[in-house]
């Protein structure tokens, strides 16, 4: 038997290449080493149980260590040359082993579930390759899965995926919606890696069953049972969910799978502009099939013709290795015939965004149509939209409940209304302000709640300044029930037509501050309305004080006393009181006079600010600046230096694109 080993190895070599002397040589010194290793030892035949039990020690300590840590070393090993971890010196001689990783160890340690080595299952042949050990369990957990027992698989994925696919298998076999609906929600709620999968093949095996509602017993799962269970998944059509609701003809289905197979073609956010879309060009098309007939032509007929008048290469999906290119081809007719639909479709949304106000057109051509297609599609479209705009006109406008879903979606849609409001504004607050309370009602969903209350409060402000705080109050509740960082505060400019004095602001800004702690509105608005109400001083009286002074001076009281009784005084004036005169604006809207006897044109720019509500345009200064022969910011710095001294502060602020007169700042410069 040596002998023939002996020459298989030299033929081997030789046939390698190697030269005869030097593979004699090789296989000479491979059975050196080999006879060397294998020598007996003196003792070798001796039999001993302690012997016997010693190897066993040693073989057990070697499995545990490698279990546990991918190495070990003996006693009579040379471990410390090593510089291999995965390396075992054993009497001199190496062998290389794969280290065991901490998961795998302590799965065998407890000796629960065995390891499999986690792989891509896509069906249950994967069981066939596995160990005993994987088949052996693998048995136990689908008996226990079946009894509704659902074992930990410590990660081990491999045993779920395996079981769905044998759980497929069988519904294959013996079909039957109900049991397979259960197998799978246990499986993906005990084993949620299963989850997508599980209910992917679940929705895909009911649509094949075709078992619907009215085809099912009382008590069996039907496609809308699971429909219900899963609403969102992208494996139901547009005819899956909407034929029987809609009464879809086969060929409409057809086509509004494709139309959703199209990204942005049809309406993904909310299912009402979905419906309204899709009956919006059924009813286009019906009535272009009613004018089409009138003329002696039908609606089929124009739509092929205008596809047959373009062409469009298309790749077919094959690729030439020849030339390394793609295969390209005419694109058939009746593809070409769902491009033309599918460009009525779009116009259809885009005519819809146009009613309702939604500012987002998309475009009627995709990606795959040529500028002859768009040429011959064109035309008919241009004819199709005179037979639609009657149809768009007769929609509905949105129910409340749509207004709030549409709004949360197309944030700014607010905008237009608000215009229209506050360009309707007629000097009725009351009315106003129901008219933001309702239209703040549609948008509560809507993040952009905060800029449309933000910006009533600012216009309330000088009509009713009670009204514009509330209204501030309510863009703090909004601002904080989306965002959690502080609210923007009222302009200073806004602030300073709202309070008369720094004592009003810091009243405000502390019935914000309990609010926000407390949430209690009604507190608020009232403290909100004790603001602007004049405040009495709180007077402490000190009776002893009084009874003291009024017996000091009895004497000077009663003298005076009898001096009033002897003549008639006549009726005493404070002298400070007796030239008043109420200044008012004259008819070109100067201030006559002021305290500080400044010049007439700066007398009627300030008449100007007073006529219209303290606030002034840049350029409506400018205007006036101009027609004076001065300069806009020597004008204004003028009138600013001369009014310092007295109210030790500017009285005209720059406020963005306006110029603004304080109130209380130009009552002061009048003279009183």
């Amino acid at each position: 038997m040596k002998l023939f080993w002996t020459v298989i190895g030299i033929l081997v070599l030789i046939y390698a290449g190697v030269s005869f002397l030097v593979a004699v040589l090789i296989v000479a010194m491979i059975w050196l080493i080999v006879s060397a290793a294998t020598k007996p030892g003196k003792d070798n035949n001796k039999h001993s149980p302690k012997r016997d039990t010693d190897k066993q020690l040693d073989k057990e300590q070697i499995i545990n260590g490698l279990l546990l840590t991918g190495k070990y070393k003996l006693e009579h090993g040379n471990w410390e040359k090593a510089t291999d971890d995965s390396v075992i010196d054993v009497s001199g001689e190496y062998f290389k082993l794969d280290p065991i990783t901490d998961h795998e160890s302590s799965l065998s340690d407890q000796n629960d579930v065995p390891y499999w080595d986690r792989e891509y299952i896509y069906s249950t042949r994967s069981l066939e390759y596995s160990s005993a050990k994987n088949k052996g369990f693998y048995k136990k957990y689908k008996e226990a899965f079946l009894s509704e027992t659902y074992l930990d698989l410590k990660g081990n994925t491999n045993y779920s995926f395996t079981l769905m696919f044998d759980l497929l298998d069988e519904y294959d076999r013996q079909p039957d919606l109900s049991i397979l609906t259960k197998h799978m929600l246990a499986l993906i709620k005990n084993y949620p890696e299963t989850a997508y999968y599980a209910e992917s093949n679940l929705i895909k095996r009911a649509k094949k069953s075709g078992r619907r509602k009215v085809l099912c017993d009382v008590g069996e799962t039907s496609i809308e049972d699971i429909q219900e269970l899963f609403p969102d998944s992208r494996e139901w059509t547009f005819s899956d969910r909407y034929a029987e609701r809609l009464n879809l003809s086969a060929e409409e289905c057809k086509l509004f799978d494709y139309f959703e197979s199209e990204w942005d073609s049809m309406y993904s956010n909310f299912e009402f502009m979905k419906i309204k879309h899709v009956q919006l060009f059924r009813d286009v098309t019906k009535a272009l099939r009613e004018k089409y007939r009138n003329e002696g032509r039908s609606l089929e007929r124009v739509v092929r013709n205008t596809a047959v008048s373009f062409n469009i290469r298309s790749r077919n999906g094959t690729y030439d290795y020849n030339q390394s290119i793609y295969v390209y081809d005419n694109l058939p007719v009746s593809e070409r015939i769902k491009m033309v639909n599918s460009s009525i479709f779009r116009l259809c949304r885009n005519k819809l965004n146009e009613k309702y106000e939604l500012n987002s057109n998309i475009d009627i051509f995709t990606y795959t149509h040529n500028d002859k297609s768009k040429r011959a599609i064109t035309g008919l479209l241009t004819d199709i939209e005179q037979a639609m705009m009657p149809i768009v006109e007769a929609l509905p406008e949105f129910t409340e409940e749509e207004q709030i879903i549409i709004n949360s979606i197309y944030r700014t849609r607010w905008r237009n209304v608000y215009k229209e409001i506050t360009d309707s504004y007629n000097n009725d607050v009351q009315c106003y302000i129901r008219d933001i309370t309702k239209l703040a009602k549609l948008n509560r969903q809507n993040p952009g709640l905060r800029h449309l209350l933000f910006d009533a409060s600012k216009f309330l402000t000088g009509k009713d300044n009670v009204a514009a705080l509330k209204m501030y109050l309510h863009y703090v509740d909004a601002y904080r029930r989306f965002f959690k960082d502080a609210e923007k505060p009222l302009p200073k400019y806004i602030c300073k037509k709202l309070f008369k004095n720094d004592e009003q602001q810091n009243e405000f800004e502390e019935i914000i501050r309990q609010y926000k702690k407390n949430k209690n509105r009604d507190k608020a608005f009232n403290a909100i309305e004790q603001i602007f109400l004049p405040k009495r001083k709180k007077l402490d009286l000190n009776n002893e004080e009084i009874s003291r002074i009024s017996e000091q001076y009895s004497e000077t009281l009663q003298l005076l006393n009898e001096v009033m009784n002897e003549e008639d005084t006549p009726e005493l004036i404070p002298p400070s009181k007796r030239n008043i005169t109420k200044q008012e604006p004259d008819k070109n809207g100067s201030l006559q006079q002021t305290k500080l006897g400044l010049d007439s044109s700066y007398l009627e720019l300030l008449g100007i600010f007073a006529q219209n509500d303290h606030t002034l345009t840049k350029l409506q200064v400018e205007d006036f600046a101009r027609s004076k022969g001065m300069m806009v910011n020597g004008l204004i710095d003028q009138i600013n230096e001369q009014c310092y001294d007295l109210l030790d502060d500017v009285l005209i602020e720059e406020d963005d694109d306006n110029w603004i007169v304080l109130e209380n700042y130009l009552k002061k410069i009048v003279t009183v």
